[in-house]
């Protein structure tokens, strides 16, 4: 019995060190490789240690027990609605897997946090890194591609496009790439001056990747949150950025080369109007409950041309919970912000990694209960992190000082 129980210890701490790694792991690959091997990675470097740890989930109630139980009300009743979506009861086994995989991102997150005190500075340096070798990787691919064509400016690229591996969406390819000129953004005013250099050159680097993808929503979103960390931490490096920045995107734009690829994308159609319109058609047919989780939705836009989700995370919620689903959605979210913002305020980062995820969804996200997907990267993650990292574990006083805390 004692033998046994020393071998279940061991495996136990085997998965718990395999669960923390295989999470930097996950969000490593979201730039390097495509969707089907970042889930693949996922399920075997997080979902299938999970299986070993269920019981420690409950250890994730001591963050903050009305937060994580909203969470799990939320994900259960999104479970419970495929049952009135008439797609069978498939779909609840699915939705149910799906939560799952969320339990053990969830799990992952606490077990990493809960044995660092500096989880911001950990991964907002994590991405600072992947983002920089990222950029070095898809910078060579477009000044070669540049090289061999000369009129590559005016294409669209996702970070396939570019290389042959990597993201296929363009969209989905800006949503990963902001997320370090976040980091570095965040990171600027306390680092030395060479370090200071090394990060502006890194976000001029990802946000000209981010160009190449022509991508809108992701572009706004990040410049919005970023007026948003400005306005909070009130700190004169940020009028040199947006000073340096600003310099570069006027030059952009009074480029002859560039001048006409800019417009021509700002003005393209994005038919994103009456798609929503559509979705909330579809919304008022069914306002209290929804049509349930895997219900189809088949939204016409342009000459014909049929959307299958709303092109909205939120409105997605909305059409698939209704307003039951979507009161859940924003006492949770309520909650776990309200949390952020009298705890820890070494989580603040999070929050902003939040806001300019969820923008970026509201105008191309779909369904959050979902397999590992861009939705998990701008909602799931910042929003896990926000929650366990505003609990017991205390990160110096690094940025008290910034937030007046």
């Amino acid at each position: 019995m004692i033998i046994g129980k020393k071998h279940f210890l061991l495996v136990e701490n085997a998965a718990r060190n395999f669960i923390v790694a295989g999470l930097f792991l996950y969000l490593g690959s979201l730039y390097f490789v495509d969707t089907n091997q970042q889930n693949t990675i996922f399920y075997l470097s997080v979902a299938l240690p999970g299986l070993f740890l269920l019981g420690t989930l409950r250890d994730v109630l001591s963050v903050g027990f009305r937060e994580v139980l909203f969470v799990f009300v939320f994900l259960l009743y999104l479970v419970a609605s495929s049952l009135w979506s008439g797609m069978g009861i498939a779909k609840f086994f699915v939705a149910l897997k799906y939560s799952f995989y969320l339990a053990c991102l969830m799990l992952s997150i606490y077990l990493f946090v809960s044995r660092t005190s500096a989880g911001e500075q950990a991964m907002t340096r994590f991405f600072v890194l992947t983002g920089f070798c990222a950029s070095l990787v898809y910078l060579f691919f477009a000044f070669r591609s540049a090289l061999a064509v000369p009129d590559s400016l005016a294409a669209r690229y996702s970070l396939h496009d570019l290389s042959g591996w990597g993201e296929s969406n363009p969209i989905t390819s800006a949503v990963f790439l902001g997320l370090p000129v976040l980091a570095a953004w965040w990171r600027y005013p306390d680092e030395k001056l060479a370090q200071r250099i090394g990060l502006l050159l890194l976000m001029v680097a990802c946000m000209g990747i981010m160009f190449l993808t022509k991508s809108r929503g992701p572009f706004l979103s990040l410049a919005i949150t970023l007026l948003f960390v400005t306005v909070c931490r009130r700190s004169w490096s940020d009028i040199v950025l947006w000073a340096v920045y600003g310099a570069i995107g006027l030059g952009f734009v009074l480029a002859p080369d560039l001048n006409s690829v800019i417009a021509n994308r700002v003005s393209a159609p994005n038919y994103r109007m009456e798609i929503w319109s559509h979705a909330l058609a579809l919304i008022s047919e069914r306002p209290i409950w929804g049509h349930g989780y895997g219900s189809v939705a088949a939204l016409s836009f342009g000459a014909g041309d049929i959307a299958t989700h709303s092109h909205s995370s939120l409105l997605e919620v909305l059409r698939v919970g209704g307003i039951a689903g979507g009161a859940l959605f924003l006492a949770m979210v309520f909650l776990v912000v309200r949390k952020c913002l009298s705890g820890n305020a070494g989580a603040r980062f999070f929050l902003f990694w939040l806001i300019y995820g969820v923008m970026c969804l509201s105008t191309n996200g779909r369904m959050l209960l979902s397999r590992p997907s861009v939705e998990w990267f701008a909602f799931w993650i910042p929003l896990f992190f926000m929650l366990i990292a505003s609990g017991g574990w205390r990160e110096p006083g690094r940025r008290d000082a910034a937030f007046g805390t």
